[in-house]
C-alpha cells in the first residue's frame, strides 16, 4: 500500500490536498501542522477499522471529512467520508428522534481505477455497493469495515491496518500472561500478523527463527557494543486468588562482564525506542507504512546513524511518514524526499523541496542551512 495523496478537513483545521512519495520527511518550525498530520493519518485508518463506537473518547470525528488516494497491488483507490455528530435521524429511522451524540458516517464513496463502487449517504439513507442497494447496516461503522470481507474491498481493509504509528515507548517492553501465543510457520506469518504484541513476536522468533533473532540482535549490539545479549524472558508463572495464571515477559539485555540481567524498566528510553524501530521495521511486511513523530527523540547520536539506515534499507517496501527538526536527520534524507509545511492561520500547506527556488543550487552549502534561510520556511506560520 502506497498513500499517493491525502486532504482533510478536521474541524477548522485543513490540510489542502497533498501527494506523497515512498519515503516522505515533513520538515518545518514547531506548530506548523507536522504531527498533526500524522495523526490525522491515524485517525482515518482507525475510523475505517475499528468505526466510531468508542472511537470518539481518542479522536474526535464530530466535524470531519477526507479524501485520500491509495495503490494497493497496482490498483488505485480513493476513499471519501464525511463524519458529524451533529446530525438528525431521518425520517426513515425507527431509532429515537432527536440529535445523535456518536459520531456516524454522513456520506462515503470509495472509487476503484476511477470507478464508483460504493455510495453511502445517511441523509438519504442510500448505501449501493457496485450499484447494488444494500440495507443501511450500522451508520458507525465504515463501509471498508462492513465490506472487509468482499472481494476488492478486503484488499482496502488489510492494507489499512498495516498503518503503523511507531511511538516511543508506551511499556511495549513487557506483556502479561494474558497474551495469546500464535503459533507461526514462516517469517511472512509473523509480517503479517498486526494483532499480536512486538515483544511476543520476538519471543517466537527466539525459538523457531533463531538466524533471524540473531540478526535482530546483532544490529542491537552493534549500536550498543557494552551490551552483550538480548532476551525475551518471562516470569515464572503462578495462579492467583482467581485461579488464573500470573506472570509476564519482558525485555532484557545483559552487558559485558556482569552475570547480571537487565529488564525493560530499567533499561534506558533511548535503548528501548531504539530495538522498538528496529524490531517494527523488520517485521514489517511489504506494503505497510511507517509514521515516525520527531524521528530523533530519545535517540542518542549513536544510535542515529543506524536507525536511519534501517529506514532507507526498506525504503520502496515500505512509506514512510517522518517528521524531525535535527540537522543530522534532515541530511541524511535525500532533499527531493523534504516536505516543507506552511501554515496560515487553520489552512495547511506542503510544498515539495524542489519547489523551492532557494533549493534549486549546485552550491556545496549544506542545504539544511539553505531551507532554514529559505522563505518558504521561515515564513511558517501566517
Amino acid at each position: 500500500m502506497t498513500i499517493t495523496s491525502l486532504e482533510i478537513h478536521d474541524g477548522d483545521w485543513h490540510l489542502q490536498e497533498t501527494c506523497f512519495n515512498t519515503l516522505n520527511l515533513l520538515v518545518g518550525i514547531s506548530g506548523v501542522g507536522k504531527s498533526r498530520l500524522l495523526k490525522a493519518i491515524q485517525k482515518i485508518c482507525r475510523a475505517g477499522i475499528v468505526g466510531m463506537d468508542g472511537l470518539h473518547e481518542y479522536y474526535d470525528y464530530s466535524d470531519c471529512s477526507w479524501a485520500i488516494s491509495f495503490n494497493v497491488d497496482g490498483q488505485h483507490y480513493r476513499w471519501k467520508a464525511n463524519t458529524s455528530t451533529n446530525c438528525k435521524i431521518p425520517e426513515t429511522d425507527n431509532s429515537p428522534r432527536g440529535l445523535l451524540r456518536s459520531p456516524i458516517f454522513l456520506y462515503e464513496s470509495i472509487e476503484l481505477n476511477e470507478t464508483l463502487c460504493i455510495s453511502r449517504n445517511y441523509s438519504e439513507g442510500i448505501f449501493l455497493f457496485n450499484e447494488m442497494p444494500l440495507p443501511k447496516l450500522k451508520w458507525t461503522e465504515s463501509a471498508i469495515s462492513i465490506l472487509r470481507n468482499e472481494p476488492g474491498i478486503s484488499k482496502i481493509y488489510r492494507t489499512i491496518k498495516r498503518i503503523n504509528a511507531s511511538n516511543e515507548i508506551n511499556n511495549w517492553h513487557s506483556v502479561d500472561y494474558g497474551c495469546k501465543i500464535p503459533t507461526y510457520n514462516t517469517l511472512l506469518d509473523i509480517q503479517s500478523d498486526v494483532n499480536t504484541p512486538l515483544i511476543i513476536k520476538f519471543f517466537c522468533m527466539r525459538d523457531k527463527f533463531v538466524d533471524h533473532f540473531n540478526e535482530i540482535k546483532y544490529d542491537f549490539v552493534n549500536i550498543f557494543p557494552f551490551v552483550e545479549d538480548i532476551a525475551v524472558k518471562k516470569t515464572i508463572s503462578f495462579k492467583n486468588k482467581h485461579n488464573i495464571h500470573d506472570g509476564y515477559y519482558f525485555i532484557a539485555i545483559k552487558e559485558i562482564n556482569t552475570d547480571k540481567w537487565i529488564s525493560g524498566k530499567d533499561i534506558s528510553t533511548g535503548m528501548l525506542r531504539t530495538l522498538k524501530i528496529i524490531l517494527e521495521l523488520f517485521l514489517a511486511p511489504k506494503g505497510s507504512v511507517f509514521l515516525i513523530d520527531e524521528f530523533e527523540n530519545s535517540l542518542g547520536v549513536n544510535c542515529l546513524p543506524q536507525v536511519a539506515e534501517a529506514v532507507r534499507t526498506r525504503q520502496g517496501e515500505i512509506q514512510f511518514f517522518l517528521t524531525s527538526h535535527l540537522p543530522y536527520v534532515i541530511n541524511n534524507i535525500p532533499w527531493n524526499c523534504w516536505k516543507v509545511v506552511t501554515r496560515q492561520g487553520s489552512n495547511v500547506t506542503i510544498r515539495n523541496a524542489q519547489q523551492i527556488p532557494e533549493l534549486q543550487t549546485a552550491s556545496s552549502m549544506d542545504r539544511f542551512f539553505l531551507l532554514l534561510n529559505s522563505e518558504s520556511y521561515r515564513e511558517g506560520i501566517q
